[in-house]
């Protein structure tokens, strides 16, 4: 690869990190978002604010086997 084309490329992503870098930056200090935690101060999980805990998990059937 060119020296020219390494130096593009690598400035490239350079950029495309730092603008992702800053955008996290500044939604981290406008306060934005979702404040509340999924862990209580007792230490116990939250399930009200995790949206992708089921409520119960049930076992599915046993699968079969040929084996005897």
């Amino acid at each position: 690869m060119p020296r020219w084309l390494r130096l593009f490329t690598f400035n490239k992503i350079k950029e495309f990190y730092d603008k992702e870098n800053e955008a996290t930056e500044n939604a981290s200090s406008k306060g934005g978002g979702n404040k509340s935690t999924l862990i209580d101060p007792s230490g116990n999980v939250n399930r009200e604010n995790w949206k992708g805990v089921p409520q119960k998990v049930t076992p599915g059937p046993k699968p079969k086997t040929s084996y005897k």
